[in-house]
């Protein structure tokens, strides 16, 4: 690899991190010009708990995730909203997705809002509020996650994380034909998206967005991913409640699995 190509990376991924901050700014606007979605009367009507949930949930980066699970833990929404969201929501990833490929991003967040929605309602129907015996009715200390501080710090991560994996992806095209080695393994694949989905942080999961982007990585495993993961929304539920963290991370495995599947039978 020469320093022309370097030089290629290293550009590229500026211009995407300038689009995250621009994204991440953005959205910091409309959420201080909303209001706090945790005081809003909308979570009294109880026929909008799960839809709200979702809706949440697809906000770009990890606070309709924070959210959601602080009104779960006061037992305002019941464990299928939180399942909505849990579904919904692909943490810091969503802001990436939005620069790399829009069109393509905004269909799947408006696919995984969908599916958060019926596996949410569905939730409710089967074991009710899902409130265990170590659910805390205590709000969960979170972060700051407003202002020009939050965005320029998620955007130096973004930075860090993007140019490695775009680094290593580049590196690797070059000794490895990944086009080829993705081929045929397809399910495999799904399996270990859906691992690696396990892990509730948002960064490692940046390598299948990347992926995704430059077409060596088939949809339907992407979308296993995407499904899979929660972003850093998974820490705090982790830390309150660990029974609903891992019947919540079961169950999106399990569907993640299904779809990410059934997904390779069309394409």
């Amino acid at each position: 690899m020469d320093s022309s190509q370097l030089f290629d990376i290293i550009k590229e991924t500026l211009i995407l991190t300038a689009v995250v901050v621009g994204i991440m700014l953005l959205v910091d606007i409309v959420r201080k010009y909303a209001g706090s979605m945790a005081e809003s009367r909308l979570w009294e009507r109880k026929g909008w708990i799960i839809p709200l949930a979702a809706i949440l949930g697809a906000v770009p980066g990890c606070i309709g995730g924070y959210v959601t699970v602080s009104l779960y833990n006061k037992r305002v929404v019941p464990f299928g909203a939180l399942m909505a969201m849990a579904i919904a929501t692909m943490g810091d990833e969503t802001f990436v997705m939005l620069a790399m490929f829009p069109k393509t991003a905004l269909a799947i967040i408006a696919g995984v809002v969908a599916v958060g929605i019926v596996v949410g309602y569905a939730c409710n129907a089967i074991i009710g509020n899902g409130y265990t015996d170590s659910t805390v009715t205590e709000p969960i200390a979170g972060h700051d996650h407003s202002g020009l501080k939050h965005s320029l710090l998620h955007a130096l991560k973004v930075f860090v994380w993007a140019s490695c994996i775009m680094l290593a992806v580049r590196i690797a095209s070059v000794y490895i034909d990944l086009e080829s080695l993705v081929a045929g393994k397809a399910g495999v694949l799904v399996l270990i998206a859906v691992l690696i989905g396990l892990i509730p942080a948002s960064g490692p999961h940046m390598v299948f967005v990347t992926l995704f982007a430059q077409g060596i990585l088939p949809l339907p495993v992407f979308l296993a991913n995407c499904i899979a993961q929660e972003g850093h929304a998974g820490i705090p539920l982790m830390a309150s409640d660990r029974k609903a963290f891992i019947r919540m991370k079961l169950i999106k495995s399990a569907l993640a699995l299904a779809i990410g599947w059934t997904g390779l039978l069309f394409v």
